[in-house]
């Protein structure tokens, strides 16, 4: 607890356990993972709990990826944090101090999931953002579900500071 004090690292808060699974797998080229680190940029993955609130308001970056589990927790981001949310499903229901982040299909999401496209191996999809559009491929992913999850953790990945060439390298390099 004492280095999480010293460190404040970025904190994301997920509430399916799919989704913490590949945040962890991306992140944990760049980043110590869980483990607070004081000689690695480090980050902590957690399920929403009742030490939730703990670690939003004490993280130098809270973020949240918006789900049905923690939607209440939203209204304890600060400026600084980042709210992660799928374009096609979920709306945000109150004004938030936090920055909203989108990804989805829709036109409007922030990072706007094209060309998708499943094979036997995986998939493919790009991803646009700003004007840069980067390639995708991921194995073992079958169903539309699992890419809006893929999406989450691309997201939130980015959210922590890793660029989306970087986000697209940890997959291929599966």
């Amino acid at each position: 607890m004492i280095k999480f004090y010293l460190k404040r690292p970025p904190v994301v808060i997920v509430e399916e356990k799919r989704k913490r699974e590949l945040i962890f797998f991306i992140t944990s080229f760049h980043f110590s993972v869980f483990k607070v680190s004081l000689f690695k940029k480090s980050v902590l993955i957690l399920k929403p709990s009742k030490k939730t609130k703990f670690f939003i308001k004490r993280s130098q970056k809270p973020i949240l990826i918006f789900g049905p589990e923690t939607k209440e927790l939203k209204d304890f981001l600060p400026p600084k944090g980042e709210i992660i949310l799928n374009n096609d499903k979920q709306v945000v229901a109150k004004k938030t101090l936090a920055n909203v982040i989108t990804y989805g299909f829709e036109k409007e999401s922030d990072f706007l999931i094209t060309d998708l496209n499943f094979s036997k191996e995986g998939v493919n999809f790009k991803i646009n953002y700003q004007g840069s559009v980067i390639p995708f491929w991921v194995k073992d992913i079958k169903e539309k579900k699992e890419v809006y999850d893929v999406a989450s953790a691309i997201v939130a990945s980015f959210a922590l500071g890793l660029n989306l060439i970087q986000i697209s390298q940890a997959f291929q390099n599966n």
